[in-house]
């Protein structure tokens, strides 16, 4: 875990004063966080329940016309997260782009 995480700070250093890295399961984010962001770019664990978690945990920290990405739907689990995501929050959100490796969302109505 330390290999990753300072590959992650090496590619963000110019970043740092607009990024904040968080040593910490997405899940554990979730759990403490209470910001509202404009982008959520979920690329996690690559398992069906991790990728589900992190699209439901998304929705509630995603702004109004905020995006959500997820990247590596290629992997069957990811993708049956995204889809299944999809359709629990099919009202609240347009796509906006797609590739085989990545579904990007507009949520137009986010949780409250």
């Amino acid at each position: 875990m330390d290999a990753v995480y300072e590959t992650a700070r090496l590619n963000m250093r110019r970043y740092r004063h607009r990024c904040t890295i968080h040593r910490m399961t997405s899940a554990e984010f979730f759990q403490t966080c209470t910001s509202q962001y404009d982008l959520i770019y979920i690329d996690g664990a690559h398992t069906y329940d991790a990728a589900l978690l992190d699209g439901q945990n998304a929705m509630r920290h995603i702004k109004p016309d905020g995006v959500i990405i997820f990247d590596d739907v290629e992997v069957p689990g990811v993708a049956q997260a995204a889809d299944e995501w999809r359709g629990e929050f099919d009202e609240q959100h347009e796509l906006f782009y797609e590739t085989p490796r990545q579904r990007a969302y507009i949520i137009t109505q986010p949780m409250e």
